[in-house]
């Protein structure tokens, strides 16, 4: 062999080698990522659901090693639970219509646990179309789910509370001016629907009464300096009826830094017309007393504590 064909023979066969070396060492690094992730990632042959390939994840999710799984490759589905397991059957019609899947539901782990795991299975087609192997990914969604679930419960029984409650309570983004929560008892109270003030913030301070617009307006405007704020105003009703509110009103600020204004309003119409007419009461008694030319007064013997009535101190001389 002339010498110069050698020479491109060796150099050949050392780009060969160079290459294969490059590959083993790819292989090596994607296996070690294969290993090392907490997904678990495998593929099963679909017409007589044989496992081509399972990462060392699923032991972790399921609890079964890998080999379980091979030798019994209709473990995936003993494992989920009686009441979801009609979601892996509509999981297996999707494949074998050629759909790719993304499916949650409960499995138990060998040690007992019930767990809750996240597919996402997509289908291999032959030349004629048909389903012939399935690659996925499982998922422990476990945490969230259960995070899920407390947020559910949480926000349950914040509904559980707030709807029982006689008052109204609402929360606002003060940016944006717009209405993010108010309470069904808004209705019963304001005599409007909820629906309208989601659709339209300036509705509160539509149904407020003309002569009260000013003073709410005024406390809105200190309200993010003072971060707190007591008022009472008058609203009008759709019907013509007025009622007097009893409102306190705080600033705060979310995760996110965004400020919020979360309120509370009471009816104290009967509150507000009982103390009216007591003090209608004591002023015609009051002038009564001028008019008839007599007082009344009080003495408390326990602190030595003298009150009397206006006329009492003119005829007694103490003014």
């Amino acid at each position: 062999m002339p010498i110069d064909k050698m020479s491109i023979s060796i150099s050949e066969v050392a780009r060969l080698r160079k290459s294969e070396q490059n590959l083993v060492a790819m292989n090596s690094r994607m296996q070690h990522i294969f290993n090392t992730l907490e997904n678990s990632f495998w593929g099963a042959q679909l017409d007589e659901f044989k496992m081509l390939y399972v990462s060392p994840a699923n032991e972790k999710i399921y609890g079964y090693s890998d080999n379980e799984l091979y030798l019994n490759p209709g473990l995936w589905y003993q494992v989920i639970v009686q009441e979801d397991k009609h979601i892996a059957k509509r999981i297996m019609r999707e494949i074998s219509q050629g759909h790719s899947v993304v499916a949650e539901y409960r499995i138990t782990h060998k040690d007992g646990q019930i767990k809750w795991v996240e597919v996402r299975m997509t289908p291999s087609l032959d030349a004629s179309g048909k389903p012939i192997s399935v690659d996925g990914i499982t998922l422990d969604i476990t945490d969230r789910k259960m995070s899920e679930n407390k947020i559910l419960i949480s926000e349950y029984q914040f509904k559980s509370l707030i709807e029982n409650i006689s008052g109204v309570y609402w929360v606002n983004d003060i940016e944006t001016y717009s209405t993010l929560y108010i309470s069904p008892s808004y209705e019963v109270i304001w005599g409007r629907s909820c629906q309208e003030l989601y659709d339209d913030s300036s509705a509160f301070i539509n149904a407020v009464h003309p002569d009260d617009k000013s003073i709410l307006l005024e406390a809105h405007k200190n309200i993010v300096e003072y971060k707190q704020i007591n008022i009472s105003y008058r609203i009008v009703r759709t019907n013509g009826e007025i009622r007097w509110i009893s409102a306190k009103i705080n600033i705060k600020e979310d995760d996110n830094g965004k400020k919020l204004e979360y309120g509370y309003a009471e009816d104290v119409t009967e509150k507000r017309e009982a103390e009216l007419k007591l003090i209608e009461s004591e002023q015609r008694l009051l002038e009564a007393q001028k008019l008839a030319g007599i007082g009344d007064f009080n003495l408390d013997f326990a602190t030595g504590i003298w009150k009397c009535s206006t006329v009492a101190d003119e005829i007694f001389g103490l003014k």
